[in-house]
């Protein structure tokens, strides 16, 4: 386990979570409404403690969900199965990830792009590609380099630099600015809303 796995274990551990609101994501469930995406494989990329894999599974989908944290994905497990939903978690780094499965059609990610791309994007891409094929779609929350008024949060991203990163495997449909939910329903950080769909 390298050390930055060891610190997002530990901070499950420690209860050092300042991004896991315990609420399922507001946009996920908005743009999924409004792309008219219907129930299908879908993979949440970053999953933490199950919350938006167990919406999904509720929602119809069949649900597979990844984190690098073993810590997180116990207490996903645990939440599951009190649920009644059948979701199966992996625990893998996602910057080395290639699984032997079918591609996805849809892939959340709430944050997940936006800690792996400083320090694994190359490799992030290529588990990307591995678990998407022509026509998936891939919605993406980053942080926004437009919030001036964060000083702690997510890592800020501008438009350019998702379309950059990403541009090479997918098309942009829908990208838009939105807040982040906190706990308790408090409005949160300013994000980057984008679905794009694989080439």
């Amino acid at each position: 386990m390298n050390d930055e796995i060891k610190n997002w274990n530990n901070r499950y551990v420690t209860n050092d979570m300042p991004w896991n609101s315990g609420l399922p994501s507001l946009q996920l469930a908005t743009i999924l409404k409004k792309h008219n995406i219907n129930p299908c494989r879908a993979l949440d990329l970053g999953c933490g403690t199950g919350t938006n894999s167990l919406f999904l599974a509720k929602e119809g989908f069949e649900v597979t969900g990844v984190d690098c944290a073993a810590e997180a994905l116990i207490i996903a497990q645990k939440r599951s199965d009190e649920e009644g939903q059948q979701i199966d978690f992996i625990e893998t780094d996602l910057s080395q990830w290639n699984p032997q499965s079918e591609p996805f059609d849809f892939i959340f990610d709430r944050g997940c792009f936006h800690c792996v791309r400083k320090t694994g994007l190359e490799g992030f891409l290529k588990t990307l590609e591995n678990v998407s094929q022509s026509g998936t779609y891939y919605l993406v929350l980053t942080g926004n380099a437009n919030d001036l008024e964060q000083e702690h949060g997510p890592p800020q991203l501008t438009k350019e630099e998702i379309k950059n990163d990403l541009g090479s495997l997918f098309e942009i449909i829908d990208l838009h600015e939105f807040h982040f939910e906190d706990a308790g329903h408090v409005q949160g950080p300013l994000g980057w809303s984008a679905l794009m769909r694989r080439k």
